[in-house]
Parts: structure tokens; sequence; C-alpha cells
């Protein structure tokens, strides 16, 4: 097993089915926690939210998720070029923009519990970690 394949997997099982909460497992949070198990080092100690309200805040000033996932990661890429641990950005119907991290079929994506596989086709652009 890889790196990525075994940094998505430990934070996988870290969260395992909890429920969904802001600043401790949202996309951002999760996408933050595989960074940090893959690389060793946190990339965003200033994500640090605990609301909706806060969150959105924060995202805003950044211009969007796009614009958050940039800022800390660099330049977008395609979204076929990315490999397992790779930040996403999805569009998901009834759900909105969402950051997944990628995994070989598609990109985990954190709901109301635990963590959902979302089709490839719904990424927008991802971001290498």
């Amino acid at each position: 097993m890889s790196a990525r394949e075994e940094a998505v997997r430990s934070v996988t099982r870290a969260f395992g089915d909890q429920p969904f909460a802001w600043g401790r497992l949202d996309c951002c949070q999760l996408a933050r926690a595989v960074f940090k198990a893959f690389r060793g080092y946190d990339p965003a100690p200033g994500l640090v939210y605990t609301t909706k309200e806060e969150a959105d805040t924060l995202i805003e000033a950044y211009g969007g998720l796009a614009g958050l996932f940039t800022y800390i990661l660099g330049e977008p890429i395609d979204p076929n070029e990315t490999s397992t641990a790779d930040v996403l950005l999805l569009k998901l119907p009834g759900v909105g923009e969402i950051a997944g991290v990628r995994v070989p079929d598609g990109a985990l994506v954190p709901l109301k519990v635990g963590l959902y596989r979302a089709p490839l086709r719904y990424a927008l652009e991802g971001w290498r970690i």
C-alpha cells in the first residue's frame, strides 16, 4: 500500500462514522487531516472555526473553496490528473460545492454521518498535496 493510500485509510479510520461537525469533521478538515497524515505537518494552522458562519466567513475571505485551496496548496489542476489523497472540489447534486479527498474510484466527502464516496464526474478541479 502506498503512503498516499495509508494516509487516506488512517484518516478514514480516525473519523469512522462520526457525525459532521464544523471545524472537526467537515470537508476542509478532512482534506487538512489527510494532508497532515501524508506530509507530516499542518498546511493551514489558521484554518480554525467551530460554526458554519465562521467557516463561511473564512471561505468567503478567499473567494470560495477554490480560492481557499489555491491559497493553501497552489494552482489547481484537472481532476483527472490527481492522485489518491489529493484534494478535489466537487459540485454534488443536492449539496453544492464541497471539498473531497481523491480515492481511486472517486472522492471521499463528509456528509451528515460518516464519509460518502462521490463519483469523480462531479469533480470541478483538484490540488496536489
